[in-house]
């Protein structure tokens, strides 16, 4: 064989090996999309084993010695959401959240790009030609940096059009910079995260609405079986309240015939203190703030309010700091009372949650006016029974008032609800004379 013929031969054993590598690589990130995509397809309610799958198959595929998933929480900060690591101990002394304004981990939400950071040292960061000192860091990151060494960073976005949901960030030790490949695989990992959260998410609004849809049917349901009787409705509406609401007291108060606030239905750990002050004059309460504004109330911070109303003092003395909702119940434009929900630790209640309190309210009002309706109904119709029997009675004695009376009586004695009667003789110009010339008529007081 001569010289070229070997060089030719060694030429192409290396290109072989090269698109071996290709292949297996293109392979392996086939085998770790599909693996992600069916983590994907297997948990439709649950983000959390999708982010597992990526960080091991970035474990797995990168030359990386730490991977994790960030999450951007309710409170604006960077929350982490999975990790696979080298780099740190059982029990790193870092912060498990991150400023989001601040950290690097946040930059890609910031600057809505993969951001590849070739060389980040314990002094001086290097980004994309950029050098950024220490004291620029935020620190979150100086302490990251000092538990991690010199390193490089890739971080991708995980974001929808208009939501930041959060990041995916490798490290690799010593530093050494990402190849195109590896940041296109990151991207398509970040891509697939979204579609899970997106997923989760959309699932999860399905099921809510579901849910409150089947709440509001079984108020529905239980208004239409308990015409004479609303105590059903407001234990169902509480039921439907401790299972939707995460809350941990529960309340319907009305207003009665005297104007002072009725406590008829309470849920919670409350029950004996907050009791005890009903029935209370509602002046100067939240229930009438409510029903002055007609909309509902909504406290984030209970412990925020000036100068609160007694129950309000009492319930923070006894609960501690919370949350509190209060939807007023309104008939023909005037308050009857109102529903609260109280959450001891102090956490803003959710449109739909305030939006759901407001129908569940409606319904207390319709269930309300439907056994006030049902109660003068059968009135009435008590009433014309009563007034039918006794001209029954008189038809049937045209020569003897007595039996007449008696039957008055009776009926006045069960539609007023009394126990007992009294008769006695009417004597003067306004009685009537029985037969014989008999003073027997009779008056019941």
């Amino acid at each position: 064989m001569t010289e070229f013929s070997r060089e030719s031969y060694a030429a192409l054993e290396r290109e072989l090996e090269i698109r071996t590598a290709e292949l297996s690589e293109a392979r392996a990130y086939r085998i770790a999309n599909d693996e992600v995509l069916q983590a994907i397809n297997g948990s439709i309610g649950d983000a959390a084993p999708v982010f597992e799958k990526i960080v091991d198959s970035c474990d797995r595929l990168f030359t990386t010695d730490h991977a994790a998933v960030w999450l951007v929480r309710e409170d604006g900060q960077l929350h982490l959401g999975a990790i696979r690591t080298r780099v740190l101990g059982r029990a790193p002394d870092v912060p498990m959240t991150l400023p989001l304004a601040e950290a690097v981990c946040g930059m890609p939400l910031r600057e809505r790009r993969v951001v590849h950071l070739t060389t980040i040292a314990t002094e001086t960061t290097g980004s994309d030609g950029r050098i950024l000192t220490k004291a620029e860091l935020s620190l979150s990151d100086r302490a990251w940096v000092a538990a991690i060494g010199d390193h490089t960073l890739l971080v991708a976005p995980l974001r929808t059009e208009n939501r930041d949901i959060g990041t995916i960030a490798l490290v690799r030790r010593p530093p050494k910079p990402f190849s195109d490949k590896e940041i296109t695989l990151l991207t398509t990992f970040a891509n697939q995260a979204v579609i899970a959260i997106e997923n989760v998410r959309l699932f999860n609004e399905t099921k809510e609405s579901l849910d409150y849809q089947t709440a509001t049917s079984e108020v529905l349901r239980v208004i239409s079986s308990s015409v004479a009787d609303i105590t059903p409705v407001f234990e169902k509406i509480l039921d439907s309240c401790e299972r939707l609401f995460s809350a941990e007291h529960f309340a319907v108060m009305l207003v009665g015939e005297d104007g002072l606030l009725q406590l008829p239905a309470y849920r919670g750990a409350a029950y004996r203190t907050l009791s005890g002050l009903f029935p209370m004059p509602i002046e100067g309460t939240i229930v009438e703030l409510a029903l002055a504004e007609r909309q509902t109330v909504h406290y984030p911070d209970i412990g925020a309010v000036v100068d609160p109303p007694p129950i309000i003092r009492v319930a923070r003395e006894t609960l501690g700091n919370y949350s509190l909702l209060m939807a007023p119940l309104l008939l023909d434009g005037h308050g009857i009372g109102a529903i609260a929900l109280g959450r001891n630790a102090p956490k803003a209640f959710t449109e739909k949650e305030i939006a759901l309190l407001s129908t569940f309210a409606d319904q207390s009002v319709i269930a309300i006016e439907n056994a006030r309706l049902f109660r003068e109904t059968h009135e009435a119709l008590e009433r014309q029974t009563a007034t039918a029997e006794v001209l029954k009675v008189i038809s049937e004695s045209p020569t003897d008032l007595q039996p007449v009376f008696d039957a008055i009586t009776e009926r006045a004695m069960a539609l007023c609800g009394a126990s007992c009667r009294h008769t006695e003789p009417t004597r003067g110009a306004n009685a009537a004379r029985g037969p014989g010339g008999r003073f027997d008529l009779g008056r019941a007081r």
